[in-house]
């Protein structure tokens, strides 16, 4: 690398006759990463301050013209994440899904702070999917697990027909597309279940419904199913368990919180009250704030462009 040849680097370039030891030179550490760091300084002095700064690998090396117009062109200095490390413990969101967090500079870990664990599939599956009119489905881990236990059963894609297929959220529907099923209502991310609600339950007297979804799932979709007239069955398809995390970036600057029970994770993660968060609805700001996490700020839409908006407000 750049760094550790760096007194061999310089003395052939100086050989060459081409530059000399007032000739500009810039040394860029992590180049895009958080920690990043630029030196600015000359062939003649280069070495020295590259050591008192305690430069490391990986590095860049700028020799040259070309570094005087690096303030013109830091075009990445502007993006309003930059050098800011965001941490996000969902098994709902990989890297690609934070990507919108990146683009504004931001160094991104996603730590698993939970794993999945499938739960048996009843023997009734095939018979209870039969009788019902409104499929329900929470996250992408429910729309996986159900396709599992329904070709486990010997069931497939036709056992769907005639249903209607509902969605909580867009990425539950981005998931759904990858079984080749379209979703017929997808409410906006405003809301969670309770926007859900809101959007079919002029529709559902009558109707009976499956909801399926996580263990620890509230029950206030299947309260107002049946205040609405419908008929309501709940089949819990996985669970999400805590488990530690080894690894730990370098200070953190904000935290996407996307559920309640990630409280007790960054709990333990963070040691500190301080750092920013952002919830992605009212309950998980409130358990937020029971924790003593203050600096929060709460999503509008239950999405990654509702946490983004949401943290583009905090100080």
């Amino acid at each position: 690398m750049a760094i550790t040849t760096l007194e061999s680097l310089v003395s052939q370039v100086l050989a060459s006759g081409h530059f000399f030891k007032k000739t500009k030179v810039m040394v860029l550490e992590w180049a895009t990463r958080a920690r990043s760091r630029t030196l600015v300084s000359t062939l003649g002095n280069i070495c020295k301050e590259v050591a008192r700064a305690a430069i490391q690998t990986p590095a860049l090396v700028v020799i040259g013209d070309v570094v005087g117009m690096s303030a013109d062109h830091d075009w990445r200095g502007k993006l309003p994440f930059v050098h800011r490390r965001v941490v996000s413990f969902s098994p709902r969101y990989t890297l690609n899904d934070l990507m919108p967090f990146q683009r504004l500079g931001a160094e991104l870990f996603v730590l698993p702070g939970f794993r999945l664990v499938r739960l048996p599939i009843s023997d009734h599956f095939l018979s209870v999917l039969a009788q019902a009119d409104d499929l329900i489905f929470s996250s992408q881990p429910a729309i996986d697990c159900f396709f599992e236990g329904l070709f486990k059963k010997k069931g497939d894609a036709r056992s769907l027909a005639g249903k209607r297929v509902i969605v909580v959220g867009a990425q539950t529907a981005k998931a759904l597309n990858h079984w080749g099923i379209q979703a017929d209502v997808i409410p906006e991310d405003t809301a969670g279940q309770a926007g859900l609600l809101a959007h079919i339950e002029s529709t559902l007297a009558g109707r009976s419904t499956v909801f399926f979804a996580a263990e620890e799932a509230s029950d206030a979709l299947g309260r107002g199913i049946l205040a609405a007239g419908g008929g309501f069955k709940r089949i819990d398809l996985y669970r999400m368990v805590a488990q530690p995390i080894t690894f730990e970036p370098q200070p953190v600057d904000l935290y996407l919180v996307s559920s309640a029970r990630q409280v007790d994770v960054l709990k333990q993660f963070c040691l500190m009250r301080g750092p920013r968060c952002v919830a992605i609805g009212p309950k998980t700001a409130a358990v937020l704030a029971e924790a003593g996490f203050h600096r929060v700020a709460v999503a509008q839409k239950q999405s990654i462009q509702g946490l983004l908006e949401a943290a583009l407000t905090l100080d």
